[in-house]
């Protein structure tokens, strides 16, 4: 896929209707909502079942559903993208397995099919080691406890399955060749409910095994905003799957449509002066990665904190680079609402 679609598509609304922050409505319960990031670099495009315990989910098909993602005729969780689900209370209660099945054989199986099995009578088949029918599938354990009700519930998909050439350089720490290291961050993040007209709310969240093994033992990921070149230092992360205080960053947000282009997050390895571990991505760029559709105005006026996820690989290829065959898998940085 080219560099504006691969990625997939994570508005949370129509950005022409700006969404509220959870808890906005101070009058009832905030909504649980779960953003999914696929940060795995060996993994193929994702639907999602699930199932508590040993009991499969009553969920009616794989999420996600409905329109396909860019640069394909099925839907997914595209590699090196992110979904929203914007009520996951569901996914509450006892310990979650999550199972990724491959969107692309998934899609060919319910081709020209009058109905599409569940989740349910699929997870069953196998008592949910398996799902018959597809030739892999990916699990992935997150215990009772994990995911916050009343928060927006990062939950980002990463390491590698058995087996991957690469090793930890792109797996990250505790990979192992004969198991793998396939596992789930877990980030219950809330947000502000209101910003004032260019002041943009974010929260960073290092979700890329491969580059905190690139920092090593102790390092950390600087992220920052600005002009590329002259950009401020908007957090400090060490290790993977982490994520910093919220803060709140300014940009002329509307009054100069250049702006978007000019202005972004930039990712570097404190103490280290480029190098791999060195990324800037203007705004219009990283919208392009996940909503090559959307207006960048009307996107980033949305009343909600937006997660500003640093993913993948720095030694694969990049998004924009040139000619760079950029398939999800390198470094970049997405820039998403809250929910």
């Amino acid at each position: 896929s080219d560099d504006s679609s691969a990625a997939g598509d994570i508005s949370a609304a129509d950005a022409t209707a700006p969404i509220e922050a959870a808890g906005a409505d101070a009058s009832g319960p905030m909504p649980t909502a779960a953003l999914f990031v696929h940060a795995a670099a060996d993994l193929p495009d994702l639907r999602l079942c699930w199932y508590h315990g040993s009991t499969p989910s009553p969920v009616e098909t794989p999420f996600p559903t409905g329109a396909p993602a860019p640069a394909s005729n099925y839907p997914a969780l595209a590699v090196g993208g992110a979904v929203a689900l914007p009520d996951a209370s569901e996914l509450l209660g006892s310990d979650l397995t999550l199972v990724g099945i491959s969107a692309s054989e998934l899609g060919q199986l319910e081709q020209g099919k009058p109905s599409i099995p569940s989740c349910y009578d699929r997870l069953q088949t196998n008592s949910g080691t398996g799902i018959l029918g597809y030739s892999t599938v990916f699990t992935f354990h997150i215990p009772t406890g994990a995911l916050v009700a009343g928060a927006t519930n990062v939950i980002a998909l990463t390491g590698c399955h058995a087996g991957e050439a690469r090793g930890a350089g792109a797996c990250g720490a505790g990979y192992d060749a004969g198991a793998g290291n396939l596992h789930a961050d877990v980030l219950p993040l809330f947000g502000v409910s209101e910003a004032g007209a260019g002041q943009l709310p974010v929260q960073a969240a290092q979700l890329s095994p491969a580059l905190a093994a690139l920092a090593g033992g102790g390092g950390a990921v600087v992220v920052s905003f600005g002009a590329q070149g002259a950009s401020a230092q908007v957090a400090s992360l060490e290790g993977e799957g982490v994520v910093a205080p919220l803060a709140a960053t300014y940009l002329d947000a509307g009054t100069d449509p250049h702006d978007y282009g000019r202005l972004g997050f930039g990712v570097d390895i404190a103490g280290a002066d480029g190098g791999a571990g060195h990324l800037w991505m203007s705004l219009e760029q990283s919208l392009a990665l996940q909503s090559p559709t959307k207006d960048p105005a009307l996107y980033y006026a949305q009343q909600t904190t937006f997660l500003v996820a640093v993913v993948g690989d720095p030694g694969a290829a990049r998004a924009f680079a040139p000619d760079a065959a950029f398939d999800g898998t390198g470094l970049h940085v997405l820039v998403l609402p809250l929910l």
